[in-house]
């Protein structure tokens, strides 16, 4: 949408602000939602969301809001977000679209890197979120669809298919003058032994704690703070946010915050993880059934993650499509096998393995 200033004032105008803008500048105008940063006088900088009506309902935002503003007031650092008569999200009618309207504090720039002391941090962070959202038992009223659950979905669809290709290739055609891979067995048995991790939660799954999470954790969505949020991590960007297993939202963030973010050169991604995870544990240790589900589904999530399984130039997918190399191909199946079939519970039930 192209927002002016003057129509940027009359919203602020709704929340009851009448400072003059003196700069705007767009931060997302894509996918039914602008965001835009205003620069207004005598007061710190303001973030105004439009979003489409036709891709999300009136209650939710509204809930996704009264969470963010339940967290505030709990002391999580997360940006103010502002009101008229009793409700967060506006529906108004602007340039002939029916959007939602919402206004919050703009709290800084986000981070390049991720390194050890912002991935505890940002563990920290999550337990201490957790911690309030199953305490108050607050529910945002619908499943979340996070971004790395919807990436570890997408990751074992690809890989799945990634099966049937190698399986093909196996008989040499006009289509496969070479073979994939080698080993095409290993799929069906890295499939089978998710299948299996996956059920874990079958029996034990309804009595994980659940509780509204943020949805989409990751780097883009944190500052190092600006202001009354100066030298706090603070979270923003709830849109996603929904009802999840808590336990799972932490290994998929988790995960996906270790593996996905940009780095410095050498970084070892697994200690990202670690960091993340003693973050965590140190605001929230795991309950027993957490660790029991846990040894289960870390293996699995971790094996495949979509940048393991796609999208890298070192991904199995991007190994096998080239047709180059069936020995790389073996080799990147043998370590999604060797990761599936790790044993987690150093990891995460590590009081078993101390020395009387």
């Amino acid at each position: 949408m192209n927002i002016t200033t003057v129509i940027a004032a009359k919203l602020l105008a709704e929340f009851g602000i009448s400072s003059k803008i003196e700069n705007m500048s767009y931060c997302q105008n894509s996918d039914g939602k602008t965001v835009l940063r205003l620069d207004v006088e005598a007061r710190p900088p303001l973030v105004l969301k439009l979003l489409d009506s036709m891709s999300r309902d009136w209650e939710t935002t509204e809930r996704q809001c009264v969470f963010i503003e339940h967290l505030r007031r709990n002391g999580i650092p997360t940006p103010e977000h502002y009101s008229r008569g009793g409700e967060y999200c506006l529906e108004r009618n602007v340039l002939g679209n029916r959007v939602f309207v919402t206004l919050e504090d703009f709290c800084g720039e986000t981070p390049e890197r991720l390194d050890n002391t912002l991935a505890r941090s940002a563990g920290e962070l999550m337990a201490r979120i957790h911690r309030i959202s199953f305490r108050d038992n607050f529910k945002i009223g619908k499943v979340c669809e996070s971004r790395a659950a919807a990436g570890f979905k997408a990751a074992y669809e690809r890989f799945v298919r990634l099966a049937k290709l190698a399986e093909e290739s196996q008989i040499k055609s006009v289509r496969y003058p070479h073979r994939l891979c080698k080993k095409p067995e290993l799929f069906g048995e890295i499939i089978d032994i998710y299948k299996r991790r996956i059920a874990a939660l079958d029996d034990i799954g309804g009595r994980l704690p659940h509780g509204a999470v943020h949805g989409d954790y990751t780097l883009d969505n944190f500052t190092l703070g600006q202001g009354a949020y100066v030298g706090r991590l603070t979270l923003f960007g709830f849109d996603s946010a929904g009802d999840d297993m808590l336990l799972s939202d932490m290994l998929l963030a988790g995960l996906s915050l270790a593996y996905d973010s940009p780095v410095d050169e050498g970084v070892d991604r697994r200690s990202l993880f670690a960091a993340f995870l003693d973050g965590y544990r140190s605001v929230c240790p795991l309950t027993h059934d957490e660790k029991v589900a846990a040894c289960e589904l870390f293996p699995a999530y971790n094996a495949l993650s979509l940048s393991r399984v796609a999208n890298t130039p070192d991904s199995l997918e991007e190994i096998m499509l080239s047709g180059e190399n069936c020995d790389r191909a073996d080799a990147k199946l043998e370590e999604i096998y060797s990761l599936i079939t790790a044993d987690a519970r150093q990891l995460f039930a590590s009081e078993l393995f101390t020395k009387d």
